[in-house]
């Protein structure tokens, strides 16, 4: 079968990999099927890179891939962003003031470089790549 021209997409979690973070044998040789007949293959998750890294390490998407539920489209081979969709940096106080009025609460802001966690009581911002 030619699949030239054609692209499938998947999703990391629950569907690409099984409860031991790893790719089945079967998807593997799948996807490698489906390559070698001329298709391209992408990843789409709500993952950042940093964290999509247990995947990236067993198979190499030959499509540009889709990150963080859509704010980045990055083309691994060319390690570069094709798009990239930011929040408006005034959003950083009301982050803020929401820590402020909810003591117990953290907020997790997801970049293209990993995960930032702004901490309760507005403690600070510690930054998480790849976690």
């Amino acid at each position: 079968m030619n699949f030239s021209n054609t692209l499938l997409v998947s999703d990391i979690d629950g569907t690409l990999i099984g409860a031991d973070q790893q790719i089945p044998q079967a998807n593997r040789d799948a996807i490698a099927q489906y390559c070698a007949a001329g298709g391209r293959f992408a990843i789409a998750s709500g993952r950042t890179r940093g964290t999509a890294h247990l995947v990236l390490d067993q198979i190499t998407p030959t499509a540009p891939s889709i990150f963080i539920n859509g704010v980045e489209i990055y083309d691994l081979a060319a390690d570069r962003p094709l798009y990239r969709k930011f929040l408006d940096p005034a959003l950083d106080e009301s982050l803020r003031a929401y820590g402020r009025q909810f003591p117990d609460a953290a907020v997790l802001v997801f970049t293209p470089d990993g995960v930032s966690v702004i901490g309760a009581n507005d403690r600070g911002i510690d930054t998480h790549i790849g976690t």
